[in-house]
This record gives C-alpha cells, structure tokens and sequence, in this order.
C-alpha cells in the first residue's frame, strides 16, 4: 500500500479525517488499545505542548490508514547497546536519536505493507534531519514478538530490556545502516580510517 502523511493538525481540519480519528482503533492487545487511545485522546495535546509530534497516514481514498508519533531523544552509548555500535573516537555519553514513540495501523487496513510504507517515511525523516541523528530508536512491548519481528526486519536490534515496563529498546544505528568495512575520510584534519565492528573504548588525547 502506498501512502501518504499529512500532519495532525491538517488531518483534524477535516471533519471527515477528524470523524476518523475520532475512531481509530488499531487491534484488541493491550498495546493497540493504548495505541488507539494515544491517537484519539492525546495526541493534539502532546503536540500543541510541543513535546511530540504526529502525522497521519492516508490512502490514496484519503481514508486514515495508521499514524506515526515522533520526538528527539539521546541515547546513551554504555550499556547493552555499546558493543553493537561505532564509538571509537566519540566521547560523548549520549548520542541523538529520532524517537519513533508510536506507529499503529488501523485494524481494517492491516497486512497491506502500510507499516513498512510509513517507516520508509520515517526513514526519509531521519536522511533528511538538518540536525545530525545518529539512532532511530523506539520502544515496543517485549511480549510483542509481531512488532519486534517487524523492526528487526527494518534492520533494528534489541539494545536494552526495561523490566520495570516490560518493555525493550530498539536501536537502527544509521551509520552503520549506510556503510560497512572500512571507511576513509577525506581531508587532512579527519583523514583516517574507521572500522565498522566492536571497537576499542575512547581514549582521551594526552593534556599538552
């Protein structure tokens, strides 16, 4: 299926697309219950608050099809994820993420690829930030073995359980997503080469 997203404000502009939020339902598990009433209840207050912000899938009928929930997080480089990742040579603790907080299709419009449809979007969001982005990152329900087969197909990895919330963390790291095995950089001042595997921990430079 192929669609399109329009922001929440514009979908809500419309009484029929409004009619439309207003029912969305994405499945019966508890996870697509909360999903739904994100969607319905919350979502317009997390964006006028500025914290996150939502865009709707629609088809080419221009009925809503699913919708996506973004925000900025950084992600800590120690840790589970730390040896699955490029660090060498970056000191920073925390690296920038592009949280994916929510993505849900509607239940009549599920098994058509619309989930893999509005990720490829996420992807274009990510590829075309002005601001560097290292990670897409996302929680998920770790009993949600559907959702976490599908985000690994997306080329995602299990970075972190979080066992008070029984849930997990799911990394897509974009550089190592664009380049694998050496890669030199030009120019004199990072002239160099990096290696795409488990890499040694940064070492400060001497104090001259």
């Amino acid at each position: 299926m192929i669609v399109r997203m329009i922001s929440l404000a514009m979908g809500l502009a419309d009484p029929q697309m409004l009619a439309s939020v207003g029912k969305f339902n994405c499945g019966s598990e508890e996870w697509s219950r909360n999903l739904s009433v994100y969607l319905r209840k919350y979502a317009w207050r997390d964006e006028q608050a500025l914290v996150t912000s939502t865009y709707l899938a629609v088809d080419e009928k221009y009925d809503l099809v699913g919708y996506v929930n973004l925000s900025w997080v950084r992600v800590k480089k120690t840790g589970p994820a730390a040896d699955r990742v490029l660090i060498e040579g970056i000191p920073y603790q925390d690296l920038p993420a592009l949280f994916l907080a929510r993505l849900a299709v509607s239940s009549a419009k599920q098994g058509q690829r619309a989930g893999h449809s509005m990720m490829d979007w996420v992807d274009d969001v990510a590829d075309a930030s002005s601001v560097a982005v290292r990670f897409i990152a996302l929680h998920t329900d770790e009993a949600n073995s559907r959702a976490i087969g599908f985000y690994e197909g997306r080329g995602f990895f299990v970075a972190e359980h979080i066992e008070e919330k029984h849930q997990v963390l799911m990394l897509r790291d974009l550089f190592v997503f664009r380049v694998s095995g050496d890669i030199t950089l030009p120019g004199p001042s990072v002239a160099g080469t990096i290696r795409v595997e488990n890499p040694e921990p940064y070492t400060p430079p001497p104090s001259t």
